[in-house]
Order: structure tokens, then sequence, then C-alpha cells
């Protein structure tokens, strides 16, 4: 299966003007809390994390008419699975697995996060390798809990079309789309697996156990760990 991730540009946003005294001279920041999978669930099903990171964008925005600039820097956090004993690199196996975590960085009702822009489609374009721009077709849907809380999410699953007419799907991802009614933080988990992996059982049960931590929680930790 080829590697072609779907290319990411940065959206200009202009902010109104009733917010600009507020932002003049002023650089805003917004950061993601972090969400992985429970790590018993992913071992249990084969699955380690190989990967956690900070995804950091900056941009300039227009505030008001009147010429004026603000910095904003956007950080989500991604984190990678791989197969217990893959040495492949994270994000590039036969399976993948991953979350991504999107603050919601809005200003004046205005979102300057250029990710909440992408439908459910494009997000899963801009992180999962393999995923192609075309032949790809929505498949299924479902719902599950994948936190303590109760709170449902959707789950998208799209499939990749064989070149041949009549032929059977060649892969599956399944792609869960949610958003924190705590911190507005939109978070994304992925599975994607070939036909003949059939992991679709194994894609719901580490979609359903996500564990999530909210910014000032990670704020705390690392003050302690100072």
């Amino acid at each position: 299966m080829r590697i072609n991730v779907a290319a990411f540009a940065v959206l200009a946003v202009v902010v109104t003007a009733g917010c600009a005294g507020a932002l003049l001279g002023e650089d805003l920041d917004f950061e993601s809390g972090e969400t992985v999978i429970e790590e018993s669930t992913a071992k249990d099903a084969g699955y380690e994390l190989q990967l956690s990171e900070r995804e950091e964008y900056s941009q300039t925005i227009d505030v008001g008419d009147d010429g004026n600039q603000t910095n904003v820097t956007v950080k989500s956090h991604m984190a990678r699975y791989g197969q217990v004993d893959d040495d492949m690199p994270a994000g590039t196996g036969p399976v993948q697995v991953g979350t991504v975590t999107i603050p919601e960085a809005t200003i004046a009702g205005q979102s300057v996060n250029p990710l909440l822009q992408m439908d459910t489609y494009e997000l899963a374009a801009r992180y999962v390798g393999g995923f192609d721009e075309s032949g790809f077709e929505e498949h299924d849907n479902y719902t599950l809990q994948p936190f303590d809380d109760d709170s449902d999410a959707n789950v998208t699953v799209f499939r990749v079309e064989p070149d041949e007419p009549d032929a059977e799907p060649t892969a599956f991802i399944h792609v869960l789309q949610t958003q924190r009614d705590d911190t507005g933080d939109t978070i994304v988990g992925y599975v994607m697996y070939p036909v003949d992996e059939e992991e679709s059982e194994t894609a719901e049960r580490l979609l359903g156990a996500l564990e999530y931590t909210p910014p000032e929680e990670l704020e705390d930790s690392d003050a302690e760990d100072g």
C-alpha cells in the first residue's frame, strides 16, 4: 500500500475587530491535553506505545482592519502505537494505531486551529500513512464510549476500494472523532489494518479504551517534576 499522506496547509484567519484591543501585542498559545490508549488494553491487544509527542503550528493572524497582527501557536498531541516486537517505525506498519488531541483554539468565536477546519476524512488523511486521497469510501458507522464518563463518540469506518471491479476491499480504517465537554479539546483516534489482519474487533476495543489528561493536569505534573 503506498504512502500518500495528504498535505497540510495552514489557513489564514481574520479575527473580528471587537477583540483587537485584547490581542494587540500579545502572542497567544493554545495547548491541548493528551489522549492515550489504556495501557493494559493496548498490551492485551498486542500493541505498545511507540511515539508520544507535541505537534506545533504557528501562524500570524490579522487583527481588525488596521494592519495589526498577532502570533498564534497551537500545540496538539499525538500518540502512535505499534505491534509488540514489530521493528517498523511508528506509523509505517501494515496496522496503524494512534490518537491525536487538538485544542479548541478560538478567538472571538472563530477557530484559529486549521485542523478543526477538516472533516473526519481529511483528518484521517492527515495522520494515517497509506490513506490515499482517492480510493477510500465510507463503509460503516458505530458509536462507543471511549472514556469513563459514559459519553458517546462516533466512529466512521472507511474501506480501501480495490482497482478491480467487484473485488473485496483491501483495508479498513476506523476513525473516532469526539470533543471533550470539559476542555473543548477534539479527540481523534484511528486504527488502520489490511483486510487479512481481521482487526475489526481489536479496533473497537482499542478505540473504546481511551484515557484523556486535560492540560491543567499536565501542567501540575510538570511542576511537580520540576
